[in-house]
């Protein structure tokens, strides 16, 4: 049995599709959702997406968002969404030494929140990129 999936971004749609299982961290950590779920509405942190379809494992970078679940479709509004092919690791990288510097610095221009979400993006996508199904 599956259930529909779609994850939305700003910028459109990144999936759509019959799913066997996904994966996602709320604010209250990982949940799982298989076909049937309950109705639900919840936070999503900045996380990896694992979407399981036949066998496979989808795995994608996701910023924050919404989770909504009804009996019919589950629907992921993320504030951006990669998936794993499509992330540069270098980039990532580069991304998370100029976070990881900007916070270092302690200086008053540096906006730090931004600085520990820009830190938090960059580490989720190079687990992503790093995880191995």
């Amino acid at each position: 049995m599956k259930f529909t999936l779609k994850v939305i971004t700003p910028y459109g749609e990144v999936f759509s599709g019959d799913v066997d299982k996904m994966m996602i961290k709320t604010a209250e950590g990982y949940i799982g959702i298989l076909p049937r779920h309950i109705p639900l509405v919840a936070p999503v942190e900045i996380s990896a997406l694992y979407l399981h379809l036949d066998g496979q494992v989808k795995e994608y970078a996701v910023s924050g968002g919404i989770l909504y679940v009804t009996p019919t479709l589950t629907r992921v509004v993320a504030n951006s969404c990669e998936s794993k092919d499509s992330i540069d690791l270098k980039r990532a990288e580069a991304a998370k030494d100029r976070a990881e510097l900007r916070l270092k610095e302690h200086s008053e221009h540096i906006d730090v929140r931004r600085a520990e979400l820009s830190l938090q993006r960059a580490l989720n996508r190079i687990h992503v990129v790093q995880t191995k199904h």
